[in-house]
């Protein structure tokens, strides 16, 4: 089945080909590791069962009894054949038991593994958390947008431009651009933040889920050895901790340092650092007891992690725009450091300086030359924020039985960027707004006479008004969604079933 000229697995799994290759090497890798358990265990239930191994460990035989059939091979293949004549119209004879046998353990160790076989692939996730760093970075003190707003300031203290405009114009297109810039930045810095979370999470799961099948395969052969004995099985689950230390080491050039404090970061007691998973399993139905045990266990590590992830991103929705009344978190209202439009220059200079200087290569070299390159350089910014939003939720695409489903916590994730996306696209429009409303007041004022003061006012209240847009007016709506209300946008995001 295919969407959009992208393969869709037998679970709904959406994979282009040069992205099928993290599947499949995830999956080849851990293949011989599932049928080492698998050959370990046909061994624990057989060989408790009084019989032994063949002399060249080929095959399983009983005591004196000269039948003997099969052992599976190292990758859990085959086995539960005879190899010596039997009478098949003996009634007495079962020629077909140890087959039944042996399929039926290789299809209760495949319910249970098959899923994390299709875990996210960290080196995906990576790709789409650092372009979200590279926009961060772009819009950070040492970034591109940063180089042509200084370029702007230095045309703007041109001494040839002066008066009330000018004073009006650098307060919001210098001063609050910049504070808007580095308020942009944080929330890019956040997006991979939370991308990284997630890295860490698959990290460590993928790591976790590789050490409880050898911790399973190393019990079921000592059940096999001496049967009845207990055997040890331990696993440290590390996915919550992975997670946030993956996370706060991500290095987006100061962007992370600059949100963090505002946007909050996930946090874990000492206690959830890690799990143990242990068991003593004594015969081979305890061994898959033990089994399924760990890899239950391992779910709902992963399931509180992505529960976790989402409220967080939940919470950092709610502070970048919060008016302190209609969302969960009464956080005071600090919209100035990501909306320009509210930038609102309240007091003009009244002296006997020229309302604007008479210079137009001046007032030309910003309008023109200056601020068309900020605006285009956002422009580029909100292509790129566009242009990953749908890998935010492909890179962490896993069978729907485990986490938070099929995509996990990243449609929450999308609704972050969506918002950084409309701030970025709003703080374009303003800057190439500003730009015109700049030159028209400047037209007005070579083609009035100075006295037209109220008219002045007007113009100079143009250049710093709101557009009337804001991106987070659906916030102020009514509070976050609860949990029901985030399974039913959820299922509306992953779309109809396959």
């Amino acid at each position: 089945m295919t969407d959009g000229g992208r393969a869709l697995d037998s679970d709904g799994l959406l994979y282009s080909d040069d992205r099928q290759g993290y599947l499949t090497q995830y999956r080849d890798d851990l293949s011989s590791t599932v049928g080492r358990l698998t050959q370990a265990a046909i061994d624990a239930f057989v060989l408790t069962q009084g019989y032994s191994k063949t002399p060249d460990g080929q095959g399983y035989c009983w005591q004196a009894d000269p039948l003997t059939f099969t052992r599976p091979d190292s990758n859990g293949i085959g086995g539960g054949i005879y190899t010596t004549a039997i009478d098949r119209d003996d009634p007495n004879t079962d020629y077909m038991r140890w087959l039944t046998e042996f399929d039926g353990i290789r299809r209760r160790i495949n319910t249970l593994v098959d899923p994390w076989l299709k875990l996210p692939d960290p080196r995906w996730i990576a790709e789409v958390s650092g372009a979200f760093e590279a926009v961060a970075n772009d819009l950070a003190e040492s970034g591109n947008v940063a180089s042509l707003v200084g370029t702007l300031q230095a045309s703007c203290n041109n001494d040839v431009l002066a008066g009330r405009t000018m004073n009006a114009f650098r307060g919001k297109f210098v001063d609050q651009l910049t504070k808007v810039r580095n308020g942009h930045s944080g929330v890019a810095g956040m997006v991979a933040y939370y991308l990284n979370a997630q890295k860490g999470m698959w990290d460590a799961t993928r790591a976790n889920f590789v050490e409880l099948l050898e911790a399973s395969t190393t019990a079921f052969k000592a059940i096999a050895k001496n049967p009845n004995h207990a055997a040890d099985f331990e696993v440290l689950t590390r996915v919550l901790q992975y997670a946030v230390s993956v996370a706060n080491a991500t290095n987006a050039k100061g962007a992370i340092g600059l949100a963090k404090d505002t946007l909050g970061l996930i946090t874990f007691a000492t206690s959830e650092r890690s799990k143990p998973i242990s068991g003593k399993p004594r015969t081979f139905e305890d061994g898959m007891a033990t089994l399924k045990s760990a890899v239950d266990t391992l779910g709902e590590a992963v399931l509180n992690t992505e529960s976790r992830i989402r409220e967080n991103v939940a919470e950092t929705i709610c502070k970048i725009g919060d008016t302190g009344e209609s969302s969960r978190h009464a956080m005071p209202n600090n919209r100035e450091n990501y909306d320009l439009s509210l930038a609102q220059i309240y007091e003009f200079v009244i002296d006997d300086q020229p309302r604007i200087g008479m210079h137009r290569e001046a007032m030309c070299a910003i309008t023109n030359i200056d601020m068309p390159p900020i605006w285009e350089r956002l422009d580029f910014l909100v292509g790129m924020t566009r242009d990953w939003d749908e890998e935010i939720s492909l890179a962490v695409q896993r069978p729907a039985s485990i986490g938070l489903g099929t995509y996990g916590p990243s449609w929450m994730l999308r609704e972050l960027n969506e918002l950084l996306h409309d701030l970025l696209g709003d703080l374009a429009r303003d800057v190439e707004e500003g730009s015109s409303q700049l030159m028209a007041a400047f037209e007005f004022q070579v083609s009035h006479d100075s006295t037209t003061a109220a008219e002045l006012a007007a113009m100079n209240q143009a250049v710093t008004e709101d557009n009337g847009y804001h991106p987070w007016d659906r916030y102020d709506k009514g509070p976050i969604p609860d949990d029901e209300e985030f399974e039913r946008l959820r299922k509306s995001m992953e779309g109809p079933a396959s």
